[in-house]
């Protein structure tokens, strides 16, 4: 996250933007004149190829930048931004992103936060790499659930369909509902036609087993 002090900072030269799900924040290839703080809801980062292939990125929620890249460089738009959910965030002309870090000497910070989403990029690439299907999505669908921030109740709705899903992890869609089958069986989901999570620390356990096997 950025540190807090730039953070308001952005937020109080900022203009609020509010999307509704489904709605795109930011879209590949258009021209990258701004970005956004987001204060609230979850997003997801996603790059079409040539042949229409569809890459998750990354997941994103409140604390985080989103299009801060092309706003620094003057390039296109490199990935669309998805709102997972409803989210609010605050539009910055690259210009006054750029007066906010030389005002409040916020590069070295901001360098540092672009540093460590970077390496949390590479770790999901490495992760999709090394990992069964079924690790995956285990990550994924904690990786969604603490987006969120505060501790949430179950069951906890994962706001992903399994079509989604598929597209996420790169596989087929008849696998993504074999393995949600599974983990229902197991408790772990709930029968229903959302993704809702029904035992949240046996999903944690999960995870970190996943990540032991695979260092």
């Amino acid at each position: 996250m950025v540190p807090a002090a730039l953070w308001h900072e952005l937020l109080r030269r900022g203009t609020r933007r509010d999307y509704r799900t489904n709605e795109h924040l930011l879209v590949q290839g258009a021209p990258g004149r701004s970005l956004l703080v987001l204060t609230a809801g979850r997003v997801k980062v996603v790059h079409t190829d040539s042949d229409g292939g569809v890459l998750l990125l990354a997941l994103n929620g409140p604390g985080d930048l989103l299009g801060e890249m092309a706003a620094r460089d003057g390039g296109p738009r490199s990935a669309t931004v998805v709102a997972l959910e409803p989210c609010v965030a605050y539009l910055l002309t690259a210009e006054a992103f750029d007066h906010v870090l030389r005002a409040h000497g916020g590069r070295a910070e901001f360098d540092r936060y672009f540093v460590r989403k970077m390496r949390g990029s590479n770790q999901r690439t490495s992760a999709l790499a090394h990992r069964s299907p079924r690790q995956r999505l285990i990550g994924l669908l904690l990786e969604v659930i603490e987006l969120a921030g505060e501790p949430p109740e179950e069951p906890v709705v994962v706001p992903f369909s399994q079509t989604l899903l598929a597209q996420a992890l790169g596989v087929s869609r008849s696998l993504v509902a074999q393995l949600v089958a599974q983990l229902r069986a197991e408790g772990v989901l709930l029968a229903d036609r959302r993704l809702l999570v029904a035992d949240l620390a046996r999903l944690r356990r999960l995870a970190a087993a996943a990540d032991r096997l695979t260092r």
